[in-house]
């Protein structure tokens, strides 16, 4: 049995409780817009992401489902993928910030997207995990 005071360390009615805009209804944009940030160390240097874990959605499952291999990631990426501080030297000493796009994606070594999709997942499951303790 769930404990209300466990849960929500107060002894407030759940109905009662409000988010932390003062507003007690779950608001649709506010929960897909979930931002999250996080380093991805690859070959001894640091990628700064940001991303969006609550767009691992159905939507985003049913697309993994349809393809294979590097493309499954590559789609989660581009879904979830909100920012991250990757640059490009254009070769005239200038460097400029690449887009998060699918194409910019398949540009990458597999074993990045790997480390990159290692951390996403990470707190996809962490949070999910969170909301299922036992010990509620």
């Amino acid at each position: 049995m769930y404990s209300l005071e466990k849960w929500a360390g107060r002894s407030r009615p759940l109905h009662l409780l409000a988010n932390r805009n003062g507003d007690s209804n779950m608001k649709l944009s506010q929960l897909l817009n979930k931002r999250v940030e996080a380093d991805v160390i690859y070959d001894e240097q640091g990628l700064h992401i940001a991303f969006a874990p609550n767009r691992f959605d159905a939507n985003i499952m049913a697309l993994m489902n349809s393809s294979t291999g590097i493309d499954q990631i590559i789609q989660m990426l581009d879904a979830v993928m909100l920012d991250w501080d990757l640059t490009d030297d254009t070769g005239e000493g200038k460097e400029k910030k690449v887009p998060v796009t699918a194409e910019a994606l398949r540009r990458l070594p597999t074993s990045l997207l790997t480390e990159i999709s290692k951390v996403i997942m990470t707190e996809v499951i962490g949070a999910k995990n969170a909301g299922n303790s036992s010990d509620m």
